[in-house]
């Protein structure tokens, strides 16, 4: 077959007379003849090897005549047009059947031309051409220019208001319009992400086989540099022969074979002047010449494409940024509500767990908020990975996890523990982070549906009830129950009745003398603060402070409690009495709160007291956190001393507390009572005592009850006592007359036993 440079001359044979034709087809000679005189077209007839072998004209086209009699076909017709001449006379001998094509003239003779291309059977072909007249041609040139217009318009029309969703079908139906139209047989679109182009669209003919396109689903961009470099250079890349590619195209060239694509163009998507990709257009069989209209189409296509994608990856960006977490990259809570709504409705059977990482907070506090998010990093990964198929993890905020889990057709409770129990195994196996080897442990609150609630509001509430309760308990682990439902109303009304008691300050204080544990000589006592509601009763101080420390109540109780300790400490010393020293509990939130030793300057001013008439009781735990040191020193600069409350029940050492301002540590109560049931724990007070005064640090036992209790203490250099055997908690005016009076000591404080 001849290609689009060849120029037919010697071999054509030109007639005007109409001679005999040579060669035997579906017509007989004279047949043919006969035919071809009584035509009102040009006729030229083309050999098996595409040279022109003979040519009738009737006459009523000399022109066309001319330039077949001078130079052939080729002169007649633009580089393009050839082309699709000579690729219109393939289809027709491999099809068997005629097609028709449109041509247009070149500059030395401006027209355009019809031509029909009919196999004969025995390797010819008749071409019929025919002059288009010039208001014919016109019309014919707007009606593509209108139709360009139309497809376009249609495209765009698609992608107005269209959801993000929905975007991918419009692209996909505008392929397939491409492709209808140029006659390609698969139209593709490639996108540039991340330095890869990867295949995201397609569309093949009826027929065709449905496979990926030539350069496959995920291609390096250097494995097809000569396009790609193409593509960057925002030019349109049309590929009518793939076998004569430039030898600097060998990897595309032989992408393209392999995959038997004949003919190809490729499109730049551009937005913002930046390549974004490309539409691909292949012909699998035959060589395909590319018009303009249909390279004018396809730049369009790609216009709106790269405005349609783009809004794509934004709403995908902004949908991303509000729905997913920025630390761990899990669904947030936003999403993972809309999740649970839509399991709710379709009657899903499924668990909810909220985890609650218990160590978190201390490996922030030791280690910096740095480590602590490379933890938090750490254990959505592992769960992301342990996890089995079919559940939906989403960060719950700060330390909290929630997990959606499917359930069988029963929800029961033995159930429901199990997978909580193999999720707490799971999360406590080592973590290695940023060269720490952590372990961590988590609290875990479980709801189910239906049975704990048919709306996700219900459902996520109950989860978090039950988390609440699973922080209290032994091993961290809660099933929601109609209880926790009634304990939440009863909290919420002691929460109601708690403000109206700060702000009305409804409070009363007590003194718990402390005494020396050799003479008996009253040291001083701790300040204890109660409540007494009018609608409640007598609250026990266990309840109402745990429930002002979550609250945040306890700074205003707090700030009450030291007014009150120093106004009545300002009273005793008015009345001559004298002056003991007041421990009085501070709470973590208090340390944080930068007015407090301000607040405790202002104090000791207004009221004309020394700092060492007060003492400020903190837990261990609480000791523990650096940056409240500052403020330790600040007030012992005052005068005031530190005493470390129930201490052995934290996670400090001796050798950390011999580096704070601390001047007394208090055993925990729980290790006196069972001073005489567990060995362990006299082994403990002992070990206490001892390191203690090896730091110069006095030592106060709490909860002494017994007067055994009292004579091991003694035995063991305990220096200060405070419990039940001694006195209970009075009021102040109980407490003023102690002072007169001074305290009924147990006997083993009798003369006889002090010798």
């Amino acid at each position: 077959m001849n290609d689009g440079s060849r120029q037919p001359g010697a071999d054509r044979n030109v007639d005007q007379t109409g001679g005999q034709l040579a060669g035997r087809g579906t017509l007989s000679p004279i047949e043919l003849d006969t035919v071809l005189r009584t035509v009102s077209d040009c006729v030229v007839i083309l050999d098996g090897s595409g040279h022109v072998h003979r040519v009738v004209s009737p006459g009523q086209s000399p022109a066309v005549l001319d330039a077949l009699q001078t130079g052939g076909i080729v002169p007649l017709l633009t580089p393009t047009s050839a082309r699709a001449f000579w690729h219109a006379a393939g289809r027709a001998r491999e099809r068997g059947r005629p097609e028709t094509v449109e041509l247009s003239g070149s500059q030395g003779s401006p027209r355009v031309l019809s031509a029909r291309l009919q196999p004969t059977g025995d390797g010819r072909l008749i071409c019929a051409l025919r002059d288009v007249p010039p208001a014919q041609a016109g019309q014919q040139a707007l009606d593509a220019r209108f139709e360009i217009h139309r497809m376009l318009n249609q495209a765009s029309y698609r992608f107005i208001n269209i959801h993000p969703d929905r975007i991918d079908t419009a692209i996909d139906q505008t392929l397939a319009d491409l492709g209808s139209y140029t006659g390609a047989d698969r139209v593709y679109v490639y996108q540039l992400r991340n330095r890869l182009l990867t295949n995201t669209h397609g569309w093949c003919r009826n027929g065709q086989e449905a496979r990926v396109p030539a350069f496959g689903r995920r291609p390096y961009r250097s494995e097809i540099p000569w396009l790609i470099r193409s593509l960057y250079d925002l030019e349109l890349v049309s590929i009518e022969d793939t076998s004569g590619l430039p030898a600097e195209a060998h990897r595309e060239r032989g992408n393209l074979l392999q995959a038997g694509v004949s003919s190809m163009l490729a499109v730049p998507i551009i937005y913002s002047g930046t390549l974004q990709g490309f539409i691909g257009v292949e012909s699998i069989a035959d060589r395909h010449a590319w018009s303009d209209e249909g390279e004018q189409l396809l730049r369009g296509a790609g216009d709106i494409f790269a405005s349609a994608l783009q809004r794509k990856r934004s709403e995908q960006r902004i949908f991303q940024l509000a729905y997913y977490d920025r630390l761990t990259g899990l669904p947030n809570r936003q999403l993972l509500r809309r999740h649970v709504a839509r399991l709710c409705e379709r009657g899903d059977t499924f668990s909810l767990l909220l985890i609650d990482l218990r160590d978190a907070g201390t490996i922030n506090d030791l280690l910096g908020h740095d480590v602590g998010d490379l933890l938090l990093k750490a254990v959505s990964a592992r769960l992301r990975s342990r996890l089995p198929g079919g559940n939906v993890l989403a960060r719950w905020g700060g330390d909290e996890f929630m997990l959606t889990l499917p359930l069988g057709t029963l929800d029961e409770k033995d159930v429901l523990l199990h997978q909580a129990g193999e999720l707490q195994s799971m999360l406590a196996e080592p973590l290695r982070v940023a060269g720490h080897e952590l372990r961590i442990s988590c609290s875990v609150g479980i709801a189910s549906h239906p049975r704990h609630g048919l709306d996700v509001d219900s459902l996520l509430r109950h989860a978090e009830l039950a988390l609440r309760q699973a922080k209290l308990s032994l091993d961290g682990l809660m099933l929601y129950n109609q209880g926790l439902q009634r304990r939440a109303a009863s909290r919420k009304r002691l929460e109601t009745r708690l403000r109206a008691a700060v702000d009305a300050s409804s409070f009363s204080l007590c003194y718990q003398p402390m005494v020396d544990a050799v003479s008996g000589e009253l040291h001083g006592a701790e300040a204890l603060m109660r409540w007494k509601d009018s609608e409640l009763g007598q609250i026990p101080p266990d309840e109402f402070i745990a429930l002002a420390e979550e609250t945040g109540l306890i700074i205003p109780m707090g700030e009450w409690l030291l007014e009150r300790v120093c106004s009545d400490l300002a009273m005793w010393r008015q009345a001559g009495l004298q002056l003991p020293r007041i421990s009085v509990n501070v709470s973590g939130h208090q340390l944080l709160d930068e007015r407090l030793a301000t607040l405790l300057e202002n104090l000791l001013q207004r009221h004309g007291l020394p700092g060492a008439s007060l003492e400020l009781e903190i837990t261990e735990s609480t000791l523990m956190e650096g940056e409240k040191c500052k403020l330790l020193q600040h007030l012992r600069r005052l005068g005031i001393s530190v005493a470390v409350d129930d201490f052995g029940t934290g996670y400090s050492s001796l050798s950390k507390i011999k580096h704070m301002p601390v001047n007394i540590l208090k055993i925990d109560r729980s290790f006196i009572e069972d001073l005489f049931i567990d060995r362990n724990d006299r082994a403990i007070v002992i070990a206490i005592l001892a390191m203690a005064h090896q730091l110069n640090l006095r030592v106060v036992a709490e909860g002494v009850e017994t007067e055994q209790q009292l004579a091991f203490l003694r035995e063991s250099g305990c220096d200060l006592i405070q419990g039940f055997l001694l006195a209970h908690p009075l009021d102040p005016d109980g407490f003023a007359n102690l002072l007169r009076t001074g305290l009924a000591l147990p006997t083993l404080f009798t003369p006889e036993t002090l010798q």
